[in-house]
């Protein structure tokens, strides 16, 4: 049996332009890599045709297959879009179980035999032939084992989505009382009050340009933070592949692989300085690292001064406008020198520490829910070739305790 036996390519594309107020919503690779969260565009912003998102389907990214941009779309809402570089892909329900299709597409069988037949349009840009795609062959168990392995997948997966979710929110609310106490000033005075609401005195900081509450002061990040880049190793693929493992190796954007040594065991805070520098926002990627890790060099290594402050300094360096300590115009770089001259506000240490103290808690659910992630991701991906093989088959006590 071929995949064109079991699903239908439904490439409808259209100008999202014609309809310019419109809003769209918006299925992108850049939106895939943050998170899987489409964007909510207008019309008159999207400059090329994209294909229509059916209501159900699974969208097969036919760029670069060897990053694995699978989306799986079940939504009702109105005026879906899709870059053209993925293929939608409706399952015929009759014959194939719509989530075994899924991971059978995200397996490294379809990829590997992919990556082979790539035409080549540049180096770094490999398309498949859509022909070839829907001409592989595959052996498809009966409906009730595929149902039975996709259920079990997609029930890691619904677990790794509610722990995002759950970070996702403890970020944004660590990030709202940031906001208040820090850009909107209103972190509780002597008398439990929001500051400036309540009328405390703000004075013109001629530095920063800008109004700032009375007793607050400025200084760059040098006399703030120290780098510890000087330990950061690099290690290429090959180098990797011998060293696997299971401690995380970041780069300047996230985990790219896990080795077998580390380099740090602490709290640590990493920033871009080459490559990926800023976010869709414009700001600095920042992320907040823990425990036995390896960094290499495409980010730097920013330990606060005041230990205890790592969560202040977390939030701070991703309010910084990239545009100002950034330098290149085609490969885009932050070095250490820009990074730690630039001026930041300064509040009190005991305001500083009090916001800590809070986020903290904020901080110590976010790991748990991490590493929660971690360990289903690992054994989401060791358990996909297994079943998709016939290696390992789905039983009662397996589908319960993956439920449970």
């Amino acid at each position: 049996m071929k995949i064109k036996d079991l699903v239908s390519l439904d490439a409808v594309s259209i100008n999202p332009m014609n309809k310019a107020d419109l809003q769209w919503l918006l299925y992108s690779f850049p939106s895939f890599d943050d998170g899987k969260l489409r964007e909510v565009v207008l019309g008159a912003d999207i400059k090329s045709n994209k294909y229509v998102v059916p209501d159900k389907c699974i969208l097969f990214n036919k760029l670069n297959v060897r990053f694995k941009r699978i989306w799986r779309i079940d939504s009702k809402c109105e005026n879906k879009i899709c870059s053209t570089e993925f293929l939608p892909l409706v399952v015929d329900e009759s014959i194939a179980d719509y989530d075994y299709i899924y991971y059978l597409l995200n397996s490294d069988l379809i990829t590997t035999y992919l990556s082979s037949q790539n035409s080549n349009t540049s180096g770094s840009h490999k398309r498949i032939d859509p022909n070839n795609f829907l001409n592989i062959e595959i052996d498809l168990p009966c409906l009730e084992v595929q149902h039975n392995i996709g259920g079990v997948l997609a029930a890691i997966d619904a677990k790794i989505e509610l722990n995002t979710t759950i970070n996702q929110n403890l970020e944004a609310m660590a990030k709202q009382l940031y906001d208040y106490w820090f850009v909107q000033f209103d972190f509780p005075d002597e008398n439990g009050k929001p500051y400036k609401s309540s009328g405390g005195k703000m004075v013109w900081n001629e530095k920063l340009k800008r109004d700032i509450p009375e007793e607050w002061n400025n200084k760059p990040l040098r006399e703030l933070i120290s780098l510890d880049d000087s330990k950061r190793i690099p290690l290429s693929n090959a180098e990797r592949a011998k060293i696997n493992g299971d401690y995380p190796y970041y780069g300047a954007t996230g985990i790219m692989d896990y080795v077998n040594q580390y380099l740090f065991d602490r709290d640590l805070i990493l920033l871009a300085e080459d490559g990926s520098t800023s976010d869709r926002n414009g700001n600095p990627i920042v992320q907040y690292v823990w425990g036995k890790i390896w960094v290499n060099n495409h980010a730097h290594i920013i330990i606060p001064k005041e230990d205890n402050q790592i969560n202040y300094y977390y939030f701070l360096l991703r309010q910084i406008p990239v545009v100002l300590i950034e330098t290149g115009s085609i490969q885009k770089k932050i070095s250490q020198d820009n990074l730690l001259r630039y001026n930041v506000l300064v509040p009190p240490n005991v305001i500083i520490n009090s916001f800590s103290s809070i986020v903290t808690n904020f901080i110590q659910e976010k790991k748990i829910m991490t590493e929660e992630i971690l360990a289903l991701t690992k054994l989401r991906d060791e358990l996909l070739p297994l079943l998709m093989n016939g290696q390992v088959t789905v039983n009662y006590d397996l589908s319960n305790s993956i439920n449970d």
